[in-house]
Order: C-alpha cells, then sequence, then structure tokens
C-alpha cells in the first residue's frame, strides 16, 4: 500500500507522544513541585502540538484536493504547510521551556529540557507522519478513488484523533496532580489507570471520538487496513500508543526502575 499524502496524526504519550525508551511510570518521591510542573507542562506543550501539527495536515490535504500541491503535504513538506508546521513545533519547544524554567527532571535529555523539547517535538511530529500515511493513504487504486465522503472521513478522522490525544493528556496530567498531591494512591495513573475518575475521564474522551470518527465513517477510503477502519479502531490504536508511551513523560530519577 502506497501513501500519497502523509498528513498527521495523533499518537503517543499518555500526556504527551513520545518514541523512545519507556519508563515505568510509577510517582516518584525524588520528583520535586517544581519538575512535577514542568511534566505537566511538557504534557500540555506536546498535546497542543498534535492539535495545532494535524490542522496544519487537514488544511493542505483539503487544498491539494481543490488542485494545490500535494507535494508540500508529503514529509518534509512544503510552502505554507511548512510553515505552519515550524510554527507549531516552535510554540511546542518554548512552551515545554517556559514550564521547566526552574527546574528539569533528571529523566529529561539528562535534565536538559531545552534538548529534551527539541527532541520530544521531532520524535512527536516523526511518529505522527508515520501513522498520518495510514488515514491519508493513496486511494487512487480504487474503483471510485476517493470521493467526498470518504475524503471528509480522512479529515474527520484526524481532526477527532488529535482532539483524542490531547483529551488522554488532560486526563492524565490531573491523575499525575492528584498523586503527587498525595490524593491517590502511587502507582493509580499507571495505564490502564486504576484511579476510577482517570478511568471514565478516558472512557468518556474514548467514547466521544469513536462516536465522532463513526458518525463521518460509514464509507472509509478503500486503502484503509481492515484492523484500521472503524472509530474503535482507531481509536483504539492510537489509545494504545499514548499508554505506552506514558512513562517517558512522568519519569523519575534514572536510577532504579526508572530509565531516562
Amino acid at each position: 500500500m502506497k501513501a500519497n499524502r502523509a498528513g498527521f496524526l495523533m499518537l503517543a504519550g499518555m500526556v504527551v507522544l513520545l518514541t523512545g525508551k519507556m519508563a515505568v511510570a510509577v510517582h516518584d518521591a525524588d520528583i520535586t513541585d517544581d519538575e512535577e510542573k514542568c511534566q505537566i507542562g511538557t504534557s500540555l506543550a506536546q498535546g497542543k502540538f498534535v492539535a495545532e501539527a494535524a490542522k496544519c495536515a487537514i488544511k493542505c490535504q483539503q487544498a491539494a484536493r481543490k488542485g494545490g500541491n500535494a507535494a508540500d503535504c508529503v514529509p518534509p513538506f512544503g510552502g505554507a504547510t511548512l510553515q505552519c508546521i515550524n510554527l507549531a513545533e516552535t510554540k511546542a519547544e518554548g512552551l515545554e521551556q517556559s514550564k521547566c524554567a526552574k527546574v528539569c527532571p533528571e529523566c529529561y535529555s539528562g535534565g536538559d529540557c531545552t534538548a529534551d523539547s527539541i527532541s520530544r517535538t521531532t520524535n512527536n511530529l516523526s511518529q505522527a507522519n508515520t501513522f498520518g500515511a495510514l488515514i491519508y493513504c493513496d486511494d487512487s487504486g480504487s474503483g471510485d478513488g476517493l470521493t467526498k465522503v470518504e475524503a471528509k472521513c480522512a479529515d474527520t478522522a484526524a481532526k477527532t484523533l488529535s482532539k483524542y490525544v490531547a483529551a488522554l493528556g488532560k486526563c492524565g496530567q490531573k491523575c499525575a496532580a492528584n498523586e503527587h498531591k498525595g490524593k491517590i494512591p502511587v502507582g493509580s495513573c499507571v495505564p490502564p489507570a486504576s484511579d476510577a475518575k482517570t478511568q471514565t475521564c478516558i472512557n468518556a474522551a474514548t467514547t466521544k471520538a469513536t462516536s465522532l470518527i463513526d458518525a463521518k465513517c460509514g464509507d472509509t477510503p478503500d486503502c484503509y487496513l481492515p484492523t484500521l477502519d472503524s472509530g474503535a479502531e482507531l481509536t483504539g490504536a492510537v489509545g494504545a500508543v499514548v499508554q505506552a508511551a506514558y512513562g517517558a513523560t512522568y519519569c523519575g530519577s534514572p536510577s532504579g526502575a526508572f530509565l531516562d
């Protein structure tokens, strides 16, 4: 299967997206209040990045269907799309750095949040591009090509899933804050979260995203994988990656059970 216009999809981090080494995520007593604020701020920054990057990609896809330059929608992108993505990256990096100005956890690139913000955002972009190719796959080989209904489905999936990642991030942020304050038991936020309120938050976000996608995807592009052609399957795939990456944001000291 060939991808012609890779868009942005949102993947990764329970509170932030990141590929690479994953830490076993449990509350570390060595994490200070300022480090916790940094971690929550990093989650927020990356959630916003995913949403803004998705907007850039969707706009490019829509313009390409009307005769615009489809090459601008393909990594490493071009034109206004590249400018849009670069701006989103700069904003995400700046937000993490501002939230971590007082102190940076050692598990964040050895305590260098400037370097961490750059590598984290870059990794998220790479991961998003890979998954985006599955959403904006090449449907030209099908009998009817990419119909208007199918195109609307793809746009809805990209938009909804980007918001879904941000929503999962908010669930994780609240849980991590409560755990740090001692309001819930240590380890309650580790996916699958044992904290009831957090799980309710996740379930609500999943139900909403699934319903929105299914409402517009009665006819999915023919190039969609059989295992990724419904709201439940798409949210399930994204949610799984998000949960797997939780520890990369709410990590602890580089010793013991934690990895940097």
